[in-house]
């Protein structure tokens, strides 16, 4: 051992040795100071100016470029970036400095000025797209130009990245809370936007993908805002309003934000049931909900901006619901010990209330001599009421009436504290993140001593982390290592279960290399992760379903662990990526039979006693043809997963595929048609079977006007109405299949106007989201 630990230190000392001359420096405009990102950096030799070597500079204007170490002409540097004069400086030392770029004299609209295509290169943990300088910084809104970025697939608000599922969006590094900033966002302020599919240390371990917009430092003074109406229809109308103000004088930037939405929806769901009670239990169900729905926010703050990078801030943010009810009316045909009972009209109705979320948060972004510091801290709120009333009337018997009560309510502080460094030629993150939280819920049946439930969960966690990124002749390498230590104290009518009650303290280490062949772009990752059960899957509540059926919570559960490894490749246009997971205790919606009772099924959550896996594969295509660029992608994925149902195991192993593709037609006098069909095929998910292949098309149509200062669109989801799906789920207990249908077909008309459009300079990253389930 001791002499291969010499031999791996020898060999990557002789790497670090190798002989490589590198040119750095930074690029900036001259007038602000602001760092250009993805500006052409060359060298040039003096006698003939032909071309020794180039570079193009980050995010961060950063430039590095590799010359042989025997190369002994001399040299220049040259500088281009649209808007700005060329800049040529004679090489004298590896280290340029700032080149100041001075603002091109000419108007823009007395020249044409050709756009470069975006480019993306792997990052070690991901993909980057350049966007500044590029056509997509004319497409629109920030929402606008995200349909166009590799991996990242848009259906209705909802965003997803490729095989990985839901991201968490940051702006500056401010964890975006509300998806409507994505609206608010002009895409000509955008610098890059980078799809992290391997997320590092200073993530949370439950994070599954990261989507990190960068912009613009803001520009501009006094009042600018948008407003954004959208009215629909599906089954009913349907209403969407965004306002956004902002205030800018000097270096003080006042916000605030608002939405209202209005969004009725109706679900009809076709369910057949066997449960494994004594005797057994068999019913045929159909039930329509209508869900009456409206929610409102309000976003408000402030932040100073001391210099170039530096400033601070804080922020309020609040959400409710005003209204918000469910009405569901059905039916139910039962057969227990093979003797058909009457059927029984189902009537149920919840109301919610209010719901208030409240959230508070502070920022500070700066520098301490060489050290960048990110600080964040979060105090949370939130209220949930809920009074269900449901009504089973027989065709012959008693009407049962079953009137519940259901509180529930958090509050919550979090922080957290990111370091950076220059170490060693590469760059070193480091920092902590700390949260304590009190979630604590009640239930209470008719009124009833015996049906009342009060838990609380109360937790705190202190995670230190620290990440190091280098390059290396044999490519980058990002090394992670996050440590988590978290305190859960269960309590049951106020007083402490210690058997409930659990200390965690575990590691979570990442790796990542990345290296380029030519035009081939490879990375490597490995990732251990974690996936947190909610708080409501804790609680011990026993619930009404139906007289059949009860739903109760766990508090015994333990996190499910995740080892990861994923390989992605990437050549001009195409983007390959192969996966494989493993998962120790896996979390399942299971079923078992209540002793007490043997008719009566009782769903909860429980860890699994075998690992789950998880591999696949999928390509993404994304060339373009003048005015005409779609986007291909075709996905595979292979589950391997299992569960008991008494002595006897069910494996689900059935593969599913998916194709997705993104099709834009670009006209002239800004109109723009977006072309979007999702298909996939049924297939094994956890402890459920498909039973039908799912298929979605979405169009949309934008138009622009007075310099996109005006947009109109029209949207029509689903238009063919075949996002519908079915699915057979084993819980143990029973077996039910299920068949869905949801007014998921619409249209949209949209209108927005933006006035002296400016961006907010807020740049708190919230972190609540980090810690809350």
């Amino acid at each position: 051992m001791k002499h291969l630990l010499c031999c791996t230190i020898c060999l990557l000392t002789g790497f670090c040795a190798l002989p490589a001359r590198n040119l750095s420096g930074r690029v900036i405009a001259a007038d602000s100071g602001e760092p250009l990102a993805f500006a052409n950096v060359v060298t040039l030799c003096v006698v003939d100016s032909s071309l020794i070597a180039g570079s193009v500079s980050d995010e961060n204007g950063l430039f590095k470029i590799t010359l042989p170490d025997d190369e002994k002409k001399e040299m220049f540097l040259r500088v281009t970036y649209v808007g700005y004069e060329m800049s040529d400086t004679p090489v004298t030392s590896d280290t340029m400095g700032d080149i100041a770029m001075t603002p091109s004299s000419t108007e823009l609209g007395e020249v044409i000025v050709s756009e470069r295509k975006p480019s993306t290169k792997l990052t070690g943990t991901g993909l980057l797209t350049n966007v500044a300088n590029t056509e997509l910084s004319s497409i629109g809104t920030a929402k606008d130009l995200l349909r166009f970025i590799p991996l990242l697939v848009n259906v209705g608000d909802n965003w997803t990245v490729l095989t990985k599922g839901t991201p968490v969006f940051y702006i500056n590094g401010r964890e975006m809370r509300d998806k409507s900033e994505l609206e608010a966002i002009r895409s000509m302020d955008i610098v890059s936007v980078e799809v992290i599919t391997n997320p590092g240390a200073q993530y949370p371990p439950g994070t599954t993908a990261v989507v990190r917009i960068k912009t613009r430092r803001p520009q501009g003074e006094g009042l600018s805002g948008m407003i954004d109406p959208n009215i629909g229809y599906a089954d009913n109308l349907l209403l969407i309003e965004n306002a956004n103000l902002n205030y800018r004088h000097g270096k003080l930037d006042i916000f605030a934000r608002g939405h209202y939405n209005n969004m009725p929806k109706r679900q009809t769901v076709d369910g057949h049931t066997v449960l494994n009670t004594h005797p057994e239990v068999e019913f045929k169900s159909n039930s329509t909900s209508r869900i009456r729905n409206s929610g409102a926010y309000v976003r408000t703050g402030v932040s100073y901006t001391v210099n170039e990078n530096s400033s601070f801030g804080a922020s309020y943010y609040f959400f409710g619901y005003p209204k918000s009810s469910t009405r569901s009316s059905g039916w139910m045909e039962s057969t227990v010990g093979g003797e058909k009972e009457a059927m029984t009209l189902i009537d149920k109705y919840s109301k919610n209330g209010l719901s208030p979320y409240h959230s508070v948060n502070a920022y500070y972004i700066g520098n301490i001599g060489k050290t960048t510091i990110n600080f964040n801290a979060d105090y949370y709120s939130n209220i949930d009421d809920i009074d269900q009333t449901i009504k089973e009337t027989p065709e012959q018997g008693d009407v049962n009436e079953v009137l519940s009560t259901s509180h529930a309510s958090r509050d919550g502080v979090t922080a957290k504290l990111v370091m950076e460094n220059k170490l060693w030629g590469g760059r070193l993150e480091y920092g902590a993140h700390y949260y304590f939280s009190s979630h604590r819920s009640s239930y209470t049946e008719n009124g009833n001593a015996t049906a009342y439930y009060n838990t609380k969960l109360r937790e705190q966690s202190i995670a230190p982390f620290i990440e190091y990124t280098r390059d290396f002749p044999f490519g980058r390498i990002v090394a992670g290592l996050r440590y988590e230590h978290l305190d859960q104290d269960y309590f049951e009518n106020h007083q402490k279960n210690a058997s409930l009650s659990h200390t965690y303290n575990d590691l979570f280490p990442s790796l990542s290399w990345a290296r380029q062949f030519g035009q081939v772009q490879l990375q490597l990752n490995y990732r251990l992760f974690s996936s947190r059960p909610s708080y409501s899957a804790y609680s011990n509540e026993v619930q009404y379903i139906n007289r059949y059926r009860r739903e109760t919570g766990n508090p015994a559960l333990k996190r499910a662990k995740y080892q990861s490894v994923d390989l992605m490749g990437m050549w001009k246009f195409l983007i390959l990526s192969a996966w494989y997971s493993n998962m120790k205790d896996p979390l399942a919606r299971q079923s078992y039979i209540d002793p007490d009772n043997p008719e009566v099924e009782i769903i909860t959550t429980v860890n699994l006693r075998h690992n789950s896996q998880n591999a696949g594969v999928s390509i993404t295509a994304q060339p373009q043809f003048g005015c005409y660029q779609p986007r291909l992608s075709l996905s595979f994925n292979k589950p391997w997963y299992r569960i008991y149902t008494g002595e006897k195991s069910m494996s689900f192993n059935k593969p599913n595929f998916g194709i997705f593709m993104f099709n834009t037609l670009t006209l002239p006098k800004d109109w723009m048609i977006i072309l979007q069909l999702i298909y996939n095929t049924k297939g094994d998910q956890g402890s459920s079977k498909l039973l039908r292949d799912s298929f979605d098309v979405t169009g949309v149509v934008y138009k622009w006007f007075f310099n996109r200062t005006v947009k109109l669109s029209l949207i029509a989801n689903d238009i063919f109405h075949t996002s519908k799906y079915g699915t057979v789920n084993y819980m143990g207990g029973s077996t039910t299949t299920n068949w869905v249908i949801s007014d998921s077909r619409s249209v949209w008309f949209g209108i927005s106007y933006t006035f002296n459009g400016t961006q907010s300079k807020y740049r708190g990253n919230t972190s609540t989201k980090d810690s809350a389930n």
